[in-house]
């Protein structure tokens, strides 16, 4: 078997209503999904999401990797994917949501090829993930609107992205544990607080029940990192400042969280985010599933990856219910707050590449 083309499609798709996070705001999502064609007629899919903020690449960083790497990948076998992802990641500095497209279409192919689920090729640990549905920075009174949507739709655990007004967030999270006792309360605070802010902010959230706080501080900010963690009850995670498996082992030896948030986008994809999880759980840290704003592609290999590891506690895999429409179907459903997979081999999704030109 051989890969005998390689295939891009960038989308532009509206949102629903603007994301708004410390670092910036989006009112669309804007990625590249690729397809990789084999002359036995196995298609595996991909996803690249970038972000300048995050992975530094835009969508056309995305193509003209993709058009760099094409050479690569043609006429080779692809469930030789170790040696596929060396020539790649050799080839390509940087470009992790380009790496992470290739890398989930490869897997893709393997699954299809074994008959298996892509999360039984990786382990397959369970069989389901509980997920956070995320809220974004709005009003007050928008977000306990919106917080009270998704607690009535079922919605076990809520992620709120806090990190620009330390007084407005503390009282988010008061009115939020009024408005539910019992729902599970994640922080996300994106790098918008010093370190002195988190602690402070963190210290008075505690009696309201939050699980954890995600990024408190800037990325490059480990020392401040720690002074958090080791001052404030609730758990640590870091998410920006865990790109690679070179930052994986600083904040270890650090100490300077208690979780590490694996997104594929900002990895290079699944196998480089099966290798940081292994790493971490040597350490005794614990990892969360994410995701960034994704079409179920993205979002159902994340899935896979989090159903797949022991190390894997949590998972916030959402990113697609923030999408007006989307030409991918399948993969996954959530039912009762938890993420499930669909389909019997791959990824298990679809999709409609007659309606791929709508979205370009």
């Amino acid at each position: 078997m051989k890969i005998s083309k390689v295939e891009s499609f960038p989308l532009k798709i509206p949102l629903q209503t603007p994301f708004k996070i410390a670092t910036g705001e989006s009112s669309s999502y804007e990625g590249v999904l690729v397809k990789l064609t084999t002359d036995i007629g196995i298609v595996g899919w991909g996803e690249a999401s970038p972000s300048q903020r995050i992975t530094g690449e835009t969508v056309k960083d995305v193509l003209a990797g993709l058009d760099q790497i094409r050479g690569l990948l043609v006429g080779r076998d692809p469930l030789e994917a170790e040696a596929l992802w060396e020539l790649i990641d050799a080839e390509l500095e940087g470009h992790n949501s380009t790496k992470a497209a290739v890398d989930i279409a490869l897997f893709d192919i393997l699954g299809k090829r074994t008959n298996l689920k892509v999360k039984n090729l990786l382990g397959g640990h369970k069989d389901s993930i509980e997920t956070s549905i995320t809220i974004g920075i709005k009003g007050i009174n928008e977000t306990l609107k919106k917080a009270g949507e998704l607690i009535r739709e079922g919605t076990k655990a809520l992620k709120l992205k806090i990190g620009l007004d330390p007084e407005e967030d503390l009282e988010k999270v008061k009115r939020i544990r009024e408005l539910d006792e019992g729902v599970k309360l994640w922080v996300d605070a994106n790098q918008g607080y010093t370190p002195e802010q988190a602690i402070s902010v963190l210290k008075e959230m505690e009696p309201y029940g939050i699980e954890f706080c995600e990024q408190p501080v800037a990325e490059g900010d480990l020392e401040g990192m720690k002074r958090v963690k080791d001052s404030v009850g609730m758990p640590i995670m870091a998410d920006e400042s865990v790109k690679s498996l070179q930052d994986a082992q600083r904040v270890a030896q650090l100490e300077a969280c208690d979780l590490v948030n694996l997104k594929l986008m900002k990895m290079g994809g699944i196998r480089k985010c099966v290798k940081i999880s292994s790493l971490l759980e040597g350490s005794g840290i614990w990892c969360m599933v994410g995701c960034m704003v994704e079409t179920k592609v993205g979002v159902t290999a994340g899935t896979h990856l989090a159903l797949a590891l022991a190390n894997v506690k949590y998972a916030d895999l959402d990113g697609y219910l923030y999408l007006t429409s989307s030409p991918v179907r399948g993969g996954i459903i959530i039912e009762e707050g938890a993420n499930r997979l669909l389909g019997t081999m791959g990824l298990g999704v679809e999709v409609g590449e007659k309606n791929l030109a709508e979205y370009a």
